[in-house]
């Protein structure tokens, strides 16, 4: 009897799970389009801090032409997500690209190579910077 009611036990727990499982497994739209836009933000991070991790190695200023790449290849992936449809939000590319290039900005000031002067990260809008600590030969102003 009691082999009998564990297996019951077993059998009823996996039926819970897996119908658990299943009522998660489809996303709704503004969640798929979510996502979309959170992978579209997480690729523009990591391809613009690997244009800066590039120039770091070499010594030099970061290369436009690389994070214009990345820049692209966000918009095309953001424009994706909102022509699927479901997006609770729309036309938010630009404010979610800037704050992505914000967090790039802060890791590359945080990480500091011989691509930046020092002058670049004294607190002063000093040199050839466009801002406080930021653009001519710093890293790019969010």
């Amino acid at each position: 009897m009691r082999i009998g009611l564990v297996a019951v036990v077993g059998l009823s727990v996996s039926v819970a799970f897996g119908a658990a499982t299943a009522a998660h497994a489809a996303a709704t739209p503004a969640q798929k389009c979510a996502a979309a836009k959170l992978k579209a933000a997480g690729t523009r991070a990591a391809a613009k801090l690997n244009c800066h991790a590039k120039a770091a190695l070499k010594g030099i200023s970061v290369d436009t032409d690389c994070l214009a790449k990345a820049d692209a290849k966000f918009a095309t992936a953001f424009s994706k997500a909102e022509a699927g449809g479901g997006c609770i939000v729309n036309g938010d590319a630009g404010s979610t690209g800037s704050q992505v290039d914000g967090m790039v900005s802060n890791v590359v000031a945080a990480t500091p190579s011989v691509s930046y002067p020092l002058s670049c990260f004294d607190g002063i809008k000093n040199g050839f910077e466009t801002g406080v600590d930021c653009g001519g030969p710093c890293p790019p102003c969010p």
